[in-house]
């Protein structure tokens, strides 16, 4: 069940949170009180509509973990999606030390390797650019993520 709202999650937990729970296509049964009201933070995470729609993908393949054994604690997931595109999730769960999160594209599944790849971050609804074999989070903080997807 996602704790987002009732359990302390900081706001860079519940994003990690909700998105490893997309990724791995878990039902979004929500475990706060939301008659009572969710903070804004909690709201805005549990409201994103890229994030929910990965959640909801009709393919419904589960994602797994793709990165082999990452330094610092950092992981890859990757989750086809009906599309054709690849949602990734980029994780540190590092509990004290930022970190930069790779993730390689033959290992995520990309279809067409040596071709361009778009990535778009989820959470800002904004894409990041055509990338080309892999891609990196950057300065991901301790226990925070970021989820994008892939398209070629």
């Amino acid at each position: 069940m996602l704790q987002i709202g009732d359990a302390g999650l900081s706001p860079i937990e519940a994003r990690s949170h909700f998105g490893a729970w997309a990724v791995v296509a878990a039902p979004l049964l929500i475990a706060a009180d939301i008659v009572s009201g969710l903070d804004p933070d909690s709201l805005e995470v549990l409201s994103a509509p890229e994030v929910i729609a990965v959640d909801q993908d009709p393919l419904g393949v589960q994602g797994v973990r793709v990165s082999p054994h990452q330094p610092q604690g950092t992981e890859c997931w990757a989750r086809p999606l009906y599309d054709g595109g690849i949602a990734l999730l980029l994780l540190n769960r590092a509990p004290l030390a930022t970190a930069n999160v790779f993730c390689d594209f033959a290992q995520a599944g990309v279809l067409k390797p040596g071709e361009g790849v778009k990535v778009r971050d989820l959470w800002a609804r904004a894409d990041l650019g055509m990338f080309e074999g892999n891609f990196t989070a950057v300065n991901v903080p301790p226990h925070g993520s970021m989820l994008v997807k892939l398209t070629q």
